[in-house]
């Protein structure tokens, strides 16, 4: 062997196990992105049955029960969501849809859904919130996200019967401020607080805090509102407070809109079209109940089909259809002369820009990643058609 052969020989070797880490760390990727779409496909039937339930039931204990499942799902969409955004942190796009929202409400809100944590663990709340209504310019869906992130780690690492706290100031920007009494945070471990994986260590007392991507995510959000978060901590044993630190228009500080007011729902004709079964006809239980008129397809020929029979003024499909794909059945929905003031609503357990771009290009008019809470898809519809109606 020559001096070229040893050469290219041992820069192959020294290559190999980057070349070698490089591909298991992409193989990891997509198995973990696999693994958070097909674990997705469970939980939106699961949360449409749990509110046709809850619309029906009238008995305490029932609907007791039906909290507890309730909860529960909850947890398995965030930790889902979570894992979704892990699976892709470095190609991940994040497009906000923003609105003016009361603070207030956004806060009032969190607090509902965490509360049954709170109290389960009997811990004390101490909320702080601004005397006049602070309106903000935010994605509400991701401030809320925002929000039940750090109130509910805040419940997972206070102690039972310890204290939680949440305050909000605004002045020349909007600071929100999380605390809690828990094991808190060494001096170490601050610096890295905020990364994927990075854990705090856990008591007994703190089961299903988390692996410790919520945190990652939490300052994904406040940056994309174009806002910083900051950790602090006394010690291990001495609590900690995040603080989240968010711009506010100038027009914004002195305001005092009114939250925007609930449009009252009205029976509409919506078709579903997706391959899970139980999804689609858990959905069209939910939404005939809210008195809509409802079919149901699933997939995407049939789909078209059930269209042009039924004239929906609301369509939702899925994404990955069998016979034909998502795009092309909003494709062809948009073009048709009768529907051009049919509601467009693509759901898909994917996050990728990429699939929402294709989709909107196709005459989507909404792109939703998958769970969809029910209420949040019919304001969807509430809205759009009440723009269809208006058009200034």
């Amino acid at each position: 062997m020559n001096w070229v052969e040893k050469k290219y020989t041992s820069d192959k070797r020294r290559r190999r196990p980057r070349t070698d880490v490089a591909a298991r760390e992409k193989l990891k990727e997509e198995l973990l992105s696999i693994l958070t779409y097909e674990l997705k496909a469970p939980l939106a039937p699961l949360r449409n049955t749990i509110e046709v339930l809850r619309s029906i039931c009238t008995d305490p204990l029932q609907n007791h029960a039906l909290s507890i499942a309730d909860r529960q799902v909850s947890q398995l969409s965030r930790l889902v969501n979570d894992l979704t955004e892990a699976a892709t942190p470095t190609r991940r796009v994040v497009t906000l849809e923003t609105q003016s929202v009361d603070l207030a409400m956004l806060a009032n809100q969190a607090l509902e859904n965490v509360r049954p944590l709170i109290d389960a663990r009997k811990q004390h709340l101490r909320l702080v919130l601004p005397s006049t209504p602070v309106v903000l310019e935010c994605d509400p869906a991701r401030l809320l996200q925002m929000l039940e992130a750090l109130l509910d780690s805040a419940a997972h690492h206070a102690a039972e019967g310890g204290s939680i706290s949440l305050s909000i100031a605004p002045t020349d920007e909007l600071t929100i401020a999380v605390s809690d009494d828990g094991p808190g945070i060494g001096p170490e471990r601050l610096p890295f607080i905020f990364n994927f994986f990075a854990r705090r260590e856990l008591g007994s007392h703190q089961p299903g805090a988390g692996v410790g991507i919520g945190l990652a995510i939490v300052r994904n959000l406040v940056e994309i509102h174009r806002g910083s978060i900051h950790a602090d901590s006394a010690g291990p044993g001495r609590g900690s407070t995040f603080t989240v630190r968010l711009p506010l228009p100038s027009a914004t500080r002195t305001e005092t809109n009114a939250p925007p007011t609930r449009l009252t729902p009205t029976p509409h004709r919506i078709l579903v079209i997706d391959d899970n079964v139980d999804l689609a006809e858990s959905l069209a239980v939910w939404l005939r109940l809210r008195g809509n008129t409802v079919r149901t397809a699933y997939d995407g020929l049939s789909g078209l089909s059930a269209a042009q029979e039924f004239h929906p003024n609301v369509v939702v499909t899925d994404v990955e259809l069998p016979g034909a794909h998502g795009s092309v059945v909003v494709k062809e929905l948009s073009r048709s002369s009768g529907m051009a003031h049919t509601v467009l609503i693509a759901m898909s357990g994917s996050t990728d820009e990429s699939v929402r771009e294709r989709l909107i290009e196709a005459g989507a008019h909404h792109y939703l990643v998958k769970p969809v809470e029910p209420e949040h898809l019919l304001t969807i519809i509430e809205n759009s058609l009440s723009s269809f109606d208006d058009p200034s």
